[in-house]
C-alpha cells in the first residue's frame, strides 16, 4: 500500500536531493568511517534527558560531542564545557546550530569537534 504523499516522499526523490535523509545518512557514514575518533574513540554520556541523546567520543589527542533531539519539540541540552566555539563537522540543521544556549530544534542532530 502506498502513502498518499509517495509522489512527493520515495526514495528516487532522496536520492535527488542533498539536503535529504538519505544525503545526511550517507555523510553519516562517511564521517564515522573516515574519522578514528567517531569509531573508535572511549564513549562518555553527556546528558540524560529524555528524548535527547548526547554522549562525547575521546580519543588521545581529540574530542567530538554527538548530541540529538529525538523528539518534535525544541529541547535544552547544556553544552558541556570547551564545545561553545567547537567546528560544526555534520548538522542536519543548516543554519541552526547546537551552540553554548544548549538549544537543539526538533530531531536536531549535530556533531562537533572541540578545538
Amino acid at each position: 500500500m502506498l502513502t498518499l504523499n509517495h509522489e512527493a516522499i520515495n526514495a528516487d526523490e532522496q536520492l535527488k536531493r542533498g539536503d535529504s535523509v538519505f544525503a545526511f545518512t550517507r555523510e553519516l557514514l562517511r564521517l564515522r568511517r573516515e574519522d578514528p575518533c567517531l569509531s573508535e574513540g572511549r564513549l562518555f554520556p553527556c546528558e540524560d534527558k529524555p528524548g535527547v541523546l548526547a554522549y562525547e567520543r575521546r580519543s588521545d589527542n581529540r574530542s567530538v560531542l554527538v548530541v540529538c533531539n529525538l523528539t518534535a519539540e525544541d529541547q535544552r541540552c547544556p553544552c558541556p564545557e570547551g564545545y561553545a566555539d567547537g567546528r560544526v563537522l555534520l548538522s542536519n540543521c543548516p543554519g541552526s546550530c547546537y551552540t553554548a544556549d544548549g538549544r537543539l530544534m526538533p530531531y536536531e542532530c549535530a556533531i562537533l569537534e572541540k578545538p
